[in-house]
């Protein structure tokens, strides 16, 4: 599956493993960390990765009910990928800056979501990974894409790698799940209360992954 999805979830990962668990003692250095990151995003459109490249396009033809944010921000992206100050400005303040912007790619995606074109979802996919490095979403996507088009066991190994890298309780949600329905209890119950123990941490977290969770860790 790897040398089909031609963006480096191992690099992305990296990235999301690098802006979790900080403590800054600083203003300044929370936001020279939060510029780094950008950086990132930034040289990975830029470099021109052939599957984001696709990803783009396809989700620049897309609409939902006559809204047009997600085809917009595709298409300037795409325009401006080798113009770095044009292009920093639109992931920075038309994309990152806006509270909705997340919600809408994620939508936009997940209308690919079996569609019958797996080079169409992982294309897309790489699109919500490569913007939102450290979101969940587009990693539990591309591990039911897995699940599908190559069998359990090449999502299981998928979820080991990623959970690594991605300390998050949705995505240990669906990787535990995978597990279990893997034959694999005793992985699955690690996972599951690696993400109890992240969800006591975050408020906004808690209560609808600890049930989920808890149901999922009856079933183990």
């Amino acid at each position: 599956m790897r040398s089909d999805f031609n963006i480096d979830v191992d690099y992305v990962a990296a990235v999301a493993t690098q802006d979790q668990g900080r403590n800054f003692d600083s203003f300044d250095n929370a936001q020279q960390e939060f510029t780094t990151t950008r950086n990132q995003i930034l040289e990975s459109i830029q470099e021109g990765n052939a599957t984001l490249v696709k990803g783009l396009e396809f989700l620049q033809n897309y609409t939902d009910h006559g809204h047009s944010y997600v085809a917009d921000m595709a298409a300037k992206i795409l325009r401006s990928r080798h113009a770095p100050n044009k292009l920093k400005n639109i992931i920075e303040i038309d994309i990152l800056d806006n509270e909705l912007s997340l919600f809408a790619f994620t939508e936009a995606v997940n209308s690919y979501v079996d569609c019958g074109d797996y080079e169409k979802e992982c294309c897309v996919i790489a699109v919500l990974m490569t913007l939102y490095p450290v979101n969940p979403q587009p990693y539990v996507c591309f591990g039911i894409l897995i699940w599908r088009r190559d069998g359990i066991r090449e999502a299981a190994d998928y979820y080991s790698r990623i959970i690594d890298a991605l300390d998050n309780p949705v995505l240990d949600y669906f990787a535990a799940d995978c597990f279990l329905k893997n034959g694999n209890k005793s992985k699955a119950r690690e996972v599951i209360f690696r993400a109890l123990a992240t969800a006591e941490k975050s408020p906004e977290q808690k209560n609808h992954a600890r049930k989920k969770l808890f149901e999922l860790l009856a079933a183990c």
